[in-house]
């Protein structure tokens, strides 16, 4: 989350993040580790 936090607050947008994590093969909440925009929005909400 923190990471996600900071990562808004240098303009970066949240389809930008998301593919980051994917490339990074950041674990979501299912396991799963496909990241989406709205995945990571919903996470700052």
């Amino acid at each position: 989350m923190k990471k996600i936090v900071k990562m808004r607050s240098r303009g970066l947008s949240y389809q930008t993040i998301a593919g980051i994590f994917n490339l990074w093969k950041v674990a979501t909440r299912t396991g799963e580790g496909i990241w989406y925009a709205k995945t990571v929005r919903d996470l700052l909400l």
